[in-house]
């Protein structure tokens, strides 16, 4: 599980450079994915997480294009998320929820 974490916040990272060159897409599958076998306790950290990256994804070409406060304001929150989701794998006692 923690592996599909960090991949997704690997892309998100990349997206935020290069977001011409990057679909998010694929981790939002990947996450909701893992959110099926997540379990109960982890199912609204994974919620959180998926409408975080989606915002993320409308935010795509509007950073594209003009590059603004609000659009790199949605990575940042997709990737807060995904970080505090590792964190939980990493420290279960560090679980956000």
């Amino acid at each position: 599980m923690k592996e599909i974490l960090e991949h997704v916040k690997e892309v998100l990272e990349q997206s935020l450079n290069h977001p011409d060159g990057h679909k998010l897409d694929h981790c939002i599958q990947e996450l909701e994915q893992a959110r099926s076998k997540a379990g109960h306790d982890k199912e609204q950290m994974f919620d959180d997480m998926i409408r975080a990256v989606t915002q993320a994804k409308h935010a795509q070409e509007q950073l594209e294009n003009v590059r603004d406060n609000s659009a790199t304001n949605a990575f940042t929150e997709a990737h807060r998320a995904v970080e505090k989701a590792i964190e939980s794998y990493t420290d279960p006692d560090n679980d956000p929820i």
